[in-house]
């Protein structure tokens, strides 16, 4: 990514990460970002106060009356990965360290592992070190009920969170051994042509550190074509595979049994059933999940 400056701010989502600094340099408790000096005869107290993060952007805060023009955040192979000035007087900057850009199908993500931010000083400058590493999981698979179309009681609803220290997003949703045979597709190439239903906007896909959001992916997996040899009474076995911007997809082996009415959802004879359970079959931390039947269309 090349240096970018952005200081407009924007209403998106907030998760902070509290920076907890030593008093001496190059010292900190296990798992705390570590601080440097490039005069090691003067101990101040650091100058960034705290990292948060606002969908594509690092949120840095300084302390008052501080003498930074300039943060630098340095990449893990030593490269200055993006920088931004600080205005005099300021006690706040953004670095942006992610962009989508579904229109032309690009994007932009750092590369997961050890940071080091640069605060430059009229006195000289302090580092920090930071581990940047999403680590996102999926939590939970229920059908998909605020849809507006009898066709939406035929998709999924996954809950993903990030337990990992930095943002990333889920870009697909596909799957493996669906009863609607149309969706049973690889991953689309390339994260920055998001297939999402649910959110809607680019921004939104977005998954901060300590953060839970739901996905829907753009087809329906549970759409029945054929009453006789598809009904409201019966269980099939598949996978579900959700897309992440950085790192491996995410799979889960799911049991759907199908309950409750039958709705017509398409020209073609196409049904859905008002009433789905879902149970994560390979996952012990994801509990199966009852739905409650849809009232009438």
């Amino acid at each position: 990514m090349n240096p970018k400056t952005l200081l407009s701010r924007r209403s998106l989502l907030r998760s902070t990460l509290a920076i907890g600094l030593s008093t001496t340099a190059g010292c900190s408790g296990a798992g705390s970002p570590q601080r440097t000096e490039t005069d090691s005869r003067v101990r101040t107290a650091p100058v960034v106060q705290r990292i948060a993060y606002e969908s594509a952007e690092m949120v840095v805060t300084l302390r008052e009356a501080h003498d930074v023009s300039q943060l630098n955040l340095i990449a893990p192979d030593g490269s200055l990965f993006a920088q931004t000035p600080v205005a005099t007087g300021a006690t706040s900057a953004r670095i942006q360290i992610l962009d989508i850009k579904p229109g032309i199908g690009g994007y932009e993500h750092y590369e997961p592992g050890r940071y080091e931010l640069v605060a430059i000083q009229e006195s000289g400058s302090q580092s920090i070190t930071l581990e940047l590493r999403p680590n996102v999981q999926i939590v939970d698979i229920r059908q998909y009920l605020e849809g507006e179309k009898a066709v939406d009681l035929g998709n999924l609803v996954i809950t993903v969170e990030n337990i990992g220290t930095a943002p990333t997003w889920i870009y697909d949703i596909t799957y493996r051994e669906a009863p609607n045979t149309a969706v049973n597709r690889p991953l689309v190439e390339g994260a920055g042509v998001p297939q999402i239903t649910v959110p809607k906007s680019a921004e939104n896909l977005i998954l901060a550190p300590h953060q839970k959001r739901r996905y829907v992916g753009s087809t329906s997996p549970l759409l029945l074509a054929n009453q006789k040899r598809q009904n409201c009474n019966e269980s099939v076995s598949m996978d579900v595979i959700v897309g992440v911007a950085a790192g491996a997809p995410l799979q889960e082996r799911i049991v759907v049994m199908f309950g409750g009415e039958a709705h017509s959802a398409g020209l073609l004879g196409e049904y859905v059933c008002s009433d789905i359970s879902v149970v994560v079959t390979e996952n012990s931390n994801l509990e199966s999940s009852k739905q409650r039947k849809r009232g009438a269309l």
